[in-house]
């Protein structure tokens, strides 16, 4: 049926631009359809795009053997650096410190994220650590488990 703008029940003119019609051109489409569905494709999309929690620059602050420490700690994605601070004057000798180490992801579930730092994939002799983490308002908090024993750790974004 070829639309000419008047309906053929009441002959008067129908404004085409303001009623959709389905591709049968049987029944009209309330643009409240369409409408529903762009949000809906467009709230999908944004959640499949949307980076993890973690994702960015991050300023970690810990305690080991009774000294406070600070590193720079780099998401992305799965993936990352961590690099301690040499702090002191023993750092400056320490193969450890002061330089970024790789770091991967192993798990994220329900707002926790385990982090696995491979310091001997970057330097023979250095022990890898885990980080146990939980997102907080804009932080990371949790616990470190190193050779050394645990110790809380808390990261601020950059």
């Amino acid at each position: 049926m070829i639309r000419t703008g008047v309906t053929p029940l009441t002959a008067a003119p129908v404004d085409l631009a303001s009623t959709n019609y389905h591709a049968s051109g049987d029944k009209p489409m309330h643009s409240n359809h369409i409408i529903v569905a762009a949000l809906g494709w467009a709230c999908a999309t944004a959640a499949m795009a949307q980076p993890p929690a973690t994702e960015g620059e991050w300023r970690a602050s810990y305690t080991i053997g009774g000294m406070q420490r600070q590193a720079e700690v780099i998401f992305k994605g799965d993936a990352g650096t961590w690099m301690a601070y040499n702090q002191a004057a023993r750092d400056r000798t320490n193969p450890c410190t002061g330089r970024r180490m790789p770091m991967i992801v192993e798990s994220r579930e329900g707002g926790r994220v385990q982090v696995l730092v491979q310091r001997s994939a970057e330097v023979a002799g250095c022990a890898d650590f885990r980080l146990e983490l939980r997102v907080a308002e804009g932080r990371l908090e949790g616990v470190g488990r190193m050779a050394e024993g645990e110790m809380p750790v808390v990261l601020t974004k950059k």
